[in-house]
């Protein structure tokens, strides 16, 4: 929250965009390694009208339950059919300790929801470059480490595709 306020209430205009001139030694830091940088940044405008401190806290939890839902749910359906199943593993990835506890200290690695839906397009049948594209972004948006994990799972997809299209080893 702390990361969050100084941004807040940095200039609303400024180059280059994430940066937190007050946070860090010798003219600042960037947005990504202190507060969300996805909803800081569609935050930010909505600061400067109104006197009271905003803050996205609950809605990035509840973005974070919604997305791990659903995604979850795309994951296990791969391998699941029936509903009541499916639905009782959403609720094993809803409850999960590791999500949970991300939760209640670290709000940017809460976006567990983003790692599910690329093994589900890492375990799809086809390669979908758009989809990639977007969690790419988005995971580059929500914070780096994430990102990193995302883009981990892409690369082996595509070390994957590879090996059975027999590109890497020609006989």
């Amino acid at each position: 929250y702390i990361g969050w306020e100084i941004y807040r209430q940095s200039d609303l205009l400024q180059w280059p965009i994430g940066r937190s001139p007050m946070l860090g030694p010798d003219g600042g830091s960037s947005i990504a390694y202190s507060t969300l940088p996805l909803l800081a940044l569609i935050f930010k405008p909505f600061t400067h009208w109104f006197n009271t401190p905003l803050q996205f806290f609950g809605v990035w939890s509840l973005a974070c339950f919604i997305g791990q839902s659903i995604s979850s749910w795309k994951l296990l359906g791969l391998w699941i059919e029936n509903r009541i199943h499916l639905s009782l593993g959403v609720c094993f990835f809803v409850i999960s300790p590791a999500f949970l506890d991300r939760l209640s200290v670290h709000f940017d690695a809460s976006a567990h929801f983003l790692l599910i839906f690329a093994l589900y397009l890492y375990f799809g049948t086809t390669f979908k470059l758009a989809q990639w594209l977007v969690i790419g972004t988005l995971s580059v948006l929500v914070y780096p480490y994430i990102a990193m994990m995302v883009s981990s799972i892409y690369l082996a997809r595509v070390i994957s595709d590879g090996i059975r299209s027999k590109l890497f080893f020609k006989s």
